[in-house]
């Protein structure tokens, strides 16, 4: 099934598109998908290439474990809100990828300088995504509220961790731990600390 989610569609639920490098470095995006009524999200980083070619989140290895993870905690994924940080897949590693984004835009600004003009910056993706993520767990906020539940937020890795609380923090350090992230939309969500995944499964293909 192709996907058929585009960038027009994404800019219609708060991303920032067409001031981000991965509408032409990328591929993607993949939209989030989960029930309307969830009062539980779980955050990926980014989509990796089998859910770009099929357009939904976590539906390669990281996702059959995610599935499994959620079993053992007594949940149901079709019960669940699940997204990413950032909705496109980078070229390369998406850490290195925002390294060069930050450097190319310290880059032009000083180029901008010299040849006195107004510099053209690209937002972060993980910046570009923000309004987008941070309204789907307002819902999600909103929904537990009405039925007198605490809503959980859980990111799966250092990214999402910073797309939630807007600071880059340590998933490591944070794991297993909760902590009161405060939207900026004024709402709050509790965020709940796990290890990506992938990182999971990568360790214990090396063991």
């Amino acid at each position: 099934m192709p996907n058929e989610f585009t960038y027009d569609d994404a800019e219609r639920i708060g991303c920032k598109c067409s001031a981000c490098p991965l509408r032409l470095d990328g591929q993607g995006p993949v939209a989030p998908e989960g029930p309307a009524t969830a009062t539980y999200a779980i955050i990926g980083e980014a989509p990796g290439p089998k859910e770009i070619s099929v357009g939904r989140p976590f539906i390669g290895p990281s996702g059959v474990l995610l599935n499994d993870m959620l079993e053992a905690a007594g949940r149901q994924r079709e019960h669940v809100w699940v997204t990413n940080a950032v909705l496109c897949l980078a070229p390369g590693d998406l850490h290195r990828y925002r390294a060069s984004v930050r450097l190319d835009n310290k880059n032009e600004k000083k180029a901008a300088k010299k040849e006195n003009r107004e510099p053209e910056i690209v937002l972060d993706p993980v910046t570009a995504c923000r309004p987008r993520l941070l309204a789907e767990l307002e819902r999600v906020a909103r929904n537990a509220k009405l039925i007198g539940l605490r809503p959980v937020v859980t990111p799966t890795g250092g990214v999402s961790l910073e797309a939630i609380t807007g600071k880059k923090l340590s998933i490591m350090r944070w794991r297993g731990s909760e902590i009161r992230a405060t939207l900026e939309t004024k709402r709050a969500a509790e965020a709940t600390k796990n290890v990506i995944p992938a990182a999971r499964l990568g360790r214990r293909a090396n063991v």
